[in-house]
């Protein structure tokens, strides 16, 4: 009986190895959107169209912009996101925060937008605007 128990701990250590040594060490990670699809001078923001955010929670939207303007945006020029009330007619006052990236002509950055929501926000579904400069696109956000 002794035997028996010390020969199956072996088996399970042996298979415990082999299952290890067949996971990677390193977890892929899936990439953005905006990695799969930069934007362009067609289309020159790359945003999700909607965002599902709770009360009082933060989250981190990356996004990015081409620069179809004729002059280079500046790196004190930072992405903007205007609400238009929802449907019920709730308005949404988010709390956001970025950094800006000097953005040549014709050329597209990446950028993170940290976005908060208040705790007192009303559920619901908000239309909303991202802006950098004169460059915006519409999306949603969800508030559960």
């Amino acid at each position: 009986m002794i035997i028996i128990v010390i020969l199956a701990l072996v088996f399970l250590g042996i298979a415990i190895t082999f299952i290890f040594k067949l996971i990677p060490d390193e977890i892929p990670t899936v990439p953005n959107i905006c990695e799969l699809y930069p934007p362009t001078s067609d289309s020159p923001v790359c945003v999700n169209e909607e965002y599902e955010l709770s009360r009082g929670k933060t989250i981190k939207m990356n996004v990015a912009f081409y620069n179809d303007e004729a002059d280079d945006i500046d790196d004190s020029v930072l992405p903007e996101i205007v609400c238009n009330p929802s449907i019920d007619g709730n308005d949404l006052e988010l709390k956001t925060s970025s950094s800006g990236k000097l953005l040549e002509v014709s050329e597209y950055e990446d950028y993170l937008v940290i976005v908060n929501a208040p705790k007192d926000a009303a559920r619901g579904t908000y239309p909303c605007n991202l802006r950098l400069s004169n460059t915006q696109e519409s999306f949603a956000i969800i508030i559960k």
